[in-house]
């Protein structure tokens, strides 16, 4: 039996040799691989690199490197090394990132190819127009321009696609065109552009996402389980907070939600959550995956039981992500204004009940230095839109509270006559929105939230207030009354800026490759919204630790959005929506004269970037940027900063190669 069981053996040996060489082919066609064609995504996304190859023997082995990587970044292909497809998530790091695969075929034969990753493009690109929440069906209109100097460029081409969700684009090879959201659902679109400078192929790329809703109150769906059950119904403000509305939206339709628990109640205050999911019994952190929205508070919503607001991170206004917490209380003294102040974007419609009871769960301590966190679990199980729209609680006609326990909260627009006033002068101040004259017996009580002013008149819905300081005076309109029966409450948030006369003058101090102080003059009567603009960032300490990020000698220098953080230039957060151009003002771009810089040639686009002329630029006066100030000390200064070395960093071109920083903006007139 064992002999013959040996031969048996010997017999498939021989066989599988013999089969062996009966299939051996021969190559048909030298090997030759392929990484595919050069891609240029954004920062913080991912790509796929898919390797093939021509001729050779099958089967075929691979071996991937990263061959170039900007300084700083860190990319480990672990396993996918050997895999014909790779995919890199979350490059971070802006630059040039090249990548050999190295294809073997069966009879040893290998070809190497080479593909270029640009991480953010080289070519710096920004998409305009687009609003962040839109209407399904409604075309809105895009455009993309190239930030950087084009005079050496020879070509350039666009590419749209829709990465995820539904839409529609009716020119995708156009740097103008119309998108149209398709479906409920997050939008994200990407503008590939090339561009030949001088022979030399460049990439930009940015992308761009947009929340579909049916109408501007969409409304989110939380069902919870575990120690309380049931469902909370949120209705979302896209008017008043887009942004933020968006991002939700977005963490929503990513079921990002969906097994979060509500990991802080405080009774009588907020209860909290979005940031902590539970795993093998601890609550572990679920950390965000797209980055920190910028604040949109006062923006007419108040942090009053019901609401719904941006949980922060610190004092730090624009660090909103996933967390957000529901008012138990009106909060509004506390989280309106701050610091922080609390971006408010939606309120709860349907399941205060449920809110209630998870406010008054035991709550101990947590893990890594958490409090008020409920000893038993109420988990966010499924976080969605709301497929049909979600009737109210409004149902209370006999003018008390609505029976979901909160006020209605209408937007009420508030504005000053004049932005910018003399110590000691008066303005106007009245309501702009229509909704305010719907009330039924309504009341009105103004404060001053800051600064010093006289304000006699609270319950006058026009009154006049007198400006007694050279600052910022912040003042706070809420109207009670009712609509229909029911109660409604609206606030709205205005700034008057008090100086001591017409010319107020304003020390920048720099410190570093260039040291000393510049004084400048401001044109109040000539740019009184440019004037206030600037000195709210004045008076809030915007500009200290500034650098002057662009150095252009006989044309500017230019300044107001960015810090050096970790040896990086980084844009500086707590920037405020623009404000209107004041162009044509018979002020005129000539040396020393201080304008506000623009995005693109939007005239409206200002916000807290201005340049110094250091020579006679006139023909900006037709784009027309808007001259608000002149420099009557320090000129000296700004011509030695036009004259410093430069260099590209990033997407900023013409950024000094030492730094000068603004250590301090001051007023003159304290």
């Amino acid at each position: 039996m064992t002999k013959a069981i040996v031969t048996l053996t010997s017999t498939l040996l021989a066989l599988a040799v013999a089969s062996c060489n009966m299939v051996s082919p021969t190559p048909t066609a030298r090997l030759n691989a392929d990484a595919g064609a050069d891609v240029p995504i954004p920062v913080n996304g991912s790509v796929t690199l898919n390797a093939t190859a021509e001729g050779g023997v099958r089967p075929f082995y691979y071996r991937w490197s990263l061959e170039v990587q900007p300084d700083g970044a860190e990319v480990d292909l672990g396993d996918q090394a050997t895999q014909q497809s790779i995919t890199i998530n979350a490059l971070t790091v802006e630059g040039r990132y090249v990548f050999r695969v190295r294809i073997t075929d069966s009879t040893g034969e290998s070809s190497a190819s080479f593909v270029t990753v640009n991480v953010g493009g080289d070519l710096p690109i920004s998409i305009s127009g687009a609003e962040p929440v839109a209407v399904v069906g409604e075309p809105q209109s895009l455009s993309v321009s190239i930030d950087a100097d084009t005079t050496g460029l020879d070509s350039r081409s666009i590419q749209w696609e829709v990465m995820s969700g539904e839409a529609d684009v009716s020119a995708s090879t156009s740097f103008d065109t119309e998108v149209t959201v398709t479906s409920e659902d997050t939008a994200r679109l990407r503008a590939s552009v090339t561009g030949d400078f001088g022979g030399e192929e460049r990439y930009g790329v940015a992308d761009v996402v947009i929340a579909g809703v049916r109408d501007l109150t969409p409304q989110v769906v939380i069902e919870n389980t575990g120690a309380v059950s049931g469902d909370v119904v949120l209705e979302l403000f896209a008017e008043n907070a887009p942004k933020t509305v968006a991002n939700f939206l977005r963490y929503v339709d990513e079921n990002f939600y969906n097994g979060i628990v509500w990991h802080r109640v405080v009774d009588g205050f907020v209860i909290q959550g979005g940031g902590y999911e539970v795993a093998d019994g601890e609550l572990i952190r679920k950390e965000a995956t797209h980055p920190p929205v910028v604040s949109e508070a006062n923006n007419g919503k108040s942090n009053v039981r019901g609401t719904v607001a941006m949980a922060l991170r610190g004092t730090d206004a624009n660090s909103g992500d996933t967390q957000f917490f529901v008012n138990l209380d009106d909060n509004s003294a506390n989280l309106d204004s701050g610091p922080p102040p609390f971006t408010v974007f939606a309120r709860v419609v349907d399941g205060m009940d449920i809110v209630d009871e998870i406010a008054a769960l035991e709550v101990g301590d947590g893990p890594n230095g958490l409090t008020d966190v409920p000893v038993d679990n109420v988990i966010m199980s499924d976080v969605h839109r709301a497929v049909d729209e979600i009737p109210t609680d409004d149902t209370n006609t006999n003018g008390n509270t609505n029976t979901n326990g909160l006020d209605d909260i209408i937007t009420i627009g508030v504005r000053a006559a004049d932005p910018i006033v003399v110590v000691g002068d008066s303005t106007e101040l009245t309501v702009r929105t229509a909704d305010s004259n719907q009330f039924a017996g309504a009341s009105y009580e103004w404060e001053v939230v800051d600064g010093a002013a006289d304000l006699p008149e609270i319950h006058n819905p026009s009154p006049e207030i007198t400006i007694n300081e050279a600052a910022t005076i912040h003042a706070r309109l809420t109207i009670t009354g009712f609509i229909e029966g029911n109660k409604r409450t609206g606030v709205g948030d205005v700034y008057v800026v008090g100086v001591a006369d017409a010319t107020p003058r304003v020390a920048l101090e720099n410190s570093g490759a260039v040291n000393g102080e510049m004084i400048i003059e401001l044109a109040t009567a000539a740019a009184p919204n440019t004037c206030a603009n600037f000195l709210r960032y004045v008076d809030a300490g915007f500009y200290d630790g500034i650098v002057w990020h662009r150095a252009v000698e006989d044309f500017v220098i230019q300044t107001g959005a960015y810090e050096r953080v970790d040896g990086q230039l980084v844009e500086k957060d707590g920037v405020r929506p623009p404000v209107p151009g004041e162009a044509p003002n018979n002020l005129s771009n000539v040396r020393a004269t201080v304008a506000m810089a623009l995005r693109g040639s939007d005239p409206d686009s200002g916000d807290s970037q201005f340049f110094i002329n250091v020579t006679d630029n006139t023909s900006l006066d037709d784009t027309p940027f808007t001259v608000f100030g002149r420099v009557v000390e320090g000129m000296s200064l700004v011509d030695e900063i036009a004259n410093l070395p430069v260099r590209s960093e990033g997407i900023l071109d013409d950024v000094p190669v030492d730094d000068v920083v603004i250590t301090s903006v001051r007023r003159l007139d304290e």
